[in-house]
């Protein structure tokens, strides 16, 4: 893991304790709800044995900040095409989905505005 990700999750990965029932952060969707351990990006890639592609998921970490993430990850193969891990990329979109969740209430807020105005507009 590089500089970046140690940032972003809080840890190192000589901290991670697989399996991910000894994960000590929660791993949830972009509205808050836990994912269940078969739901996780590492056990879809592991199951299907095919990459995931722009996987929407948050962290919180064990100081209670949450982080959203989009996720990428791929199989890994050893040399008689044995599963033999993933692996896995992720962007810290936090404030791309507060920003836009922003965006969304000042346009709910305006269209309001313009559909219930005392005043004839256009």
């Amino acid at each position: 893991m590089n500089n970046y990700g140690k940032k972003i999750l809080g840890f190192s990965p000589e901290e991670i304790k697989f399996p991910y029932d000894n994960l000590f952060l929660k791993i949830i969707d972009h509205h808050g709800n836990l994912l269940k351990k078969e739901d996780l990006v590492f056990a879809k890639v592991k199951a299907t044995k095919e990459a995931v592609y722009n996987v929407p998921i948050g962290i919180i970490k064990t100081n209670g900040n949450q982080v959203l993430l989009n996720v990428n990850a791929s199989p890994l193969f050893d040399e008689k095409n044995n599963f033999n891990g993933v692996t896995v990329v992720f962007e810290d979109v936090t404030e791309q989905v507060r920003i836009k969740a922003e965006l969304q209430k000042s346009e709910a807020r305006f269209r309001n505005a313009f559909e219930y105005a005392p005043l004839a507009m256009f």
